[in-house]
C-alpha cells in the first residue's frame, strides 16, 4: 500500500521533472521534438517512500517507450496518439514485483 503521509519529503513538480527527463532522452537519440507535445504526465512525487523522485523516473521511462511506439505507429500511417502517464500508475508498475506472489 502506498503511504500518502510522508511529511519529511517535499513534493516535487513531477510533470515538469518527468517532462524534462523525457525531453533530454528524446533529444539524445535524435527523435523529433514535436512529438513531445503528445505526452502528458500527471501527479506529484513522492508516491513511494524513498526521497528520490522514483515516480518521475517511472513516468519518463514509460512515457519514452509509449511515445516511441506512438511515433512508430504514426510513421506507418496510423493516426497520431497522445500518451498519458499518471504518476501513481507508473510508480506502481515500477514496484509491481512487490504485489505478485510466486505460485
Amino acid at each position: 500500500m502506498l503511504d500518502d503521509d510522508r511529511p519529511f519529503v517535499t513534493p516535487v513538480d513531477s510533470p515538469g521533472l518527468a517532462g524534462a527527463a523525457l525531453a533530454r532522452l528524446w533529444g539524445e537519440v535524435g527523435l523529433p521534438e514535436a512529438a513531445l507535445a503528445h505526452v502528458e504526465f500527471t501527479g506529484t512525487d513522492p508516491v513511494l517512500p524513498p526521497s528520490f523522485a522514483v515516480g518521475s523516473a517511472a513516468q519518463a521511462s514509460i512515457g519514452a517507450a509509449a511515445l516511441a511506439a506512438s511515433e512508430l505507429w504514426a510513421e506507418r500511417g496510423g493516426s497520431r496518439q497522445t500518451v498519458s502517464v499518471p504518476m501513481r500508475a507508473a510508480a506502481l508498475e515500477f514496484r509491481s514485483e512487490r504485489y505478485r506472489t510466486a505460485s
